[in-house]
């Protein structure tokens, strides 16, 4: 029980007194579907901005109610912002593996039958295997960025990342939980040593 107790109050002291880390961060998302990008400080961001477009890249180092800041230097309103350009991590990372697979498996089938004097010097399966991985390749370069337009109803804005006060609300209704749950502990205890005594008189009087 005093465990139980210490626990419950040890987690409410430090909920209740952790410092609250309230951020901005800038939140992309395409409004009834469940695709959603949150951006903080210190993220990587590549945008279209402006009237005409220019790209700007880089790590976002300030955000503001209606701006925010690339590398320090440059600063834009985000009703600038007109497209903002993420990765396809997998395309963007596998391109170049594709091509070099495919270069690998020619050089390696051409060397293998010219080791055993074989003729022709290209199998009949490197412009099937190579032509694939190519495909692939071309494939995955094209795709590797994503385009969020913000005319086909992306939307860019300002959240406030309020994690503390979250944290500390969990605490509180934990440790409420907890302090609940030591109430009703009597309870079952009296009723649990009230039928052992009885028992204990049933068996006595038998």
């Amino acid at each position: 029980m005093k465990t139980h107790l210490f626990l419950i109050w040890t987690i409410f002291f430090v909920f209740c007194f952790q410092t609250i880390d309230a951020q901005k961060v800038l939140l992309l998302q395409k409004p009834g579907t469940s695709k959603r990008y949150f951006y903080r400080t210190g993220d990587k961001i590549s945008a279209l901005i402006g009237s005409p477009e220019f790209k700007a890249s880089g790590e976002i180092t300030y955000i503001d109610d209606s701006v925010f800041t690339i590398n320090r230097n440059f600063t834009f309103p985000i009703a600038n912002v007109n497209e903002v350009i993420r990765k396809r991590h997998w395309f963007y990372y596998s391109w170049a593996k594709l091509f070099a697979a495919s270069a690998l498996y020619a050089g390696g089938s051409m060397i293998n039958r010219g080791i055993h004097d074989e003729e022709p010097m290209i199998d009949y399966t490197v412009p099937i295997v190579s032509g694939s991985l190519i495909a692939l390749g071309t494939t995955s370069y094209l795709l590797r960025y994503k385009k969020c337009k913000m005319e086909n109803n992306w939307k860019l804005k300002v959240l406030i990342a309020d994690c503390g006060l979250r944290i500390a609300d969990c605490g509180l209704r934990i440790a409420d939980c907890g302090l609940r749950s030591l109430e009703l502990n009597p309870i079952f205890i009296g009723a649990y040593l009230s039928n052992k005594t009885f028992s204990h008189h049933v068996a006595v009087s038998a």
